[in-house]
């Protein structure tokens, strides 16, 4: 009567198990779909925002597999494998060894062997099976104490990328704030020499009129003067301005501010576009970092290489695009400054290094090497998402 229960029991068990089958094979085979799926989902959404003449920034995507973390979560199982073993290795010989002198008290003419050691004596097997539970005990603890130990270090050397990242982070907030610090004293420089001196002689003009009507003379050139002042004000303002925000990339687009900034370069160069339109995806904040990458490479190629020709290119590739900056300069030699790559160590290399940290920060790079074109020598390229 006792047995009718137990097989209705693993009967039912068998049957649940049975009717779980499909869910578990489906999981097995649908999971490693989802990504793709994902992708499948984000395309079609897109194609509805273009149909709907709305951009929609590109989804980052993601790296599906990452061993650091594969590592560290196969050496999880394995511990938590051995910590499973132990236990139950381990606490069912010391709860054994615990309970043997209580069943050694009910039998009669009982003897107690380890290996070629026997006794029938009680005290003897109370004494020898306590010991050894309470050494079983504490071979436990020492046990969990060590596969926790295991556990930790695991755990922080997997965590090793992130210490190393967030001190990355660190060291990109001084460089960015040094960049942006750099970037306030150029604007007040650029107020102080530029249109502050301009509207300084606007007011000394000024005063001037007033001093030669009262005493009846001709302002005819002084009015002159005040035009001309106010213009050159005017200009200066402007080009301080577009090196903030230009208005033509916030009307026209980066194609359009990208000629605009070689036409006022005064040196030869030209603007390829190969992007496809129906796939740009750039937002304000991309295509201003793209725009200050071209002037910064510029200047650098101007100033730092004697460059006299370059060529911008816009291009797609895959989930990003690419601007390149292709320059006949005197190339990056041995003899290279620091100002000119980049490096720390250069008083003028704080921009291009503030170039990469701002990069990185939107998950692009910028990269300054020798240019594959004969006709060109030195190449900057900027990758954003």
């Amino acid at each position: 009567m006792v047995g009718q229960p137990v097989w209705r029991a693993f009967g039912w068990t068998l049957c649940l198990a049975v009717a779980f089958i499909p869910a578990l094979v489906a999981t097995v085979i649908l999971l490693p779909w989802l990504p793709l799926s994902a992708r499948v989902a984000d395309l079609t959404g897109r194609l509805a925002a273009r149909w709907m003449k709305v951009q929609v920034p590109r989804r980052r995507a993601n790296r599906w597999f990452d061993w650091p973390q594969a590592m560290e979560l196969l050496a999880q199982l394995l511990l938590a494998f051995a910590a499973f073993a132990l236990v139950v290795a381990l606490g069912t010989v010391t709860v054994f060894l615990a309970m043997i002198p209580f069943f050694y008290r009910d039998s009669v003419g009982g003897e107690l062997s380890f290996g070629f050691w026997e006794t029938s004596w009680a005290p003897a097997v109370f004494t020898v099976c306590w010991i050894l539970t309470v050494c079983g005990a504490l071979l436990l603890l020492y046990a969990s104490w060590l596969i926790t130990g295991c556990s930790v270090a695991s755990a922080v050397l997997s965590n090793t990328t992130a210490s190393e990242e967030v001190a990355e982070l660190a060291r990109s907030r001084a460089v960015l704030a040094d960049a942006f610090t750099g970037e306030r004293h150029r604007i007040e420089r650029e107020l102080h020499d530029g249109p502050q001196q301009y509207l300084t002689a606007l007011q000394l003009n000024v005063a001037t009129v007033e001093l030669t009507a009262r005493s009846g003379g001709d302002i005819t050139g002084e009015l002159e003067n005040i035009k001309v002042n106010a213009r050159r004000a005017l200009d200066a303002l402007r080009t301080t301005v577009r090196g903030i925000y230009p208005q033509v990339l916030a009307d026209k687009g980066l194609y359009e501010a990208l000629q605009e900034l070689i036409a006022h370069s005064g040196i030869e160069g030209e603007v390829v576009d190969l992007r496809d339109a129906a796939a740009e995806h750039l937002t304000d904040t991309s295509a201003l970092l793209l725009y200050h990458c071209s002037a910064e490479g510029m200047t650098n190629a101007v100033r730092h290489a004697g460059a006299d020709a370059l060529r911008i290119s816009l291009k797609n590739e895959r989930d990003c695009t690419v601007l390149t900056l292709d320059d006949n300069g005197a190339g990056l030699g041995d003899g290279s400054s620091p100002a000119r790559t980049g490096d720390p160590g250069g008083t003028g290399g704080t921009g291009l290094a503030g170039l990469r940290e701002r990069a990185a920060a939107l998950g692009g790079t910028v990269t300054l090497t020798p240019s594959p074109a004969d006709t060109w020598t030195t190449r900057l390229e900027m990758t954003l998402p």
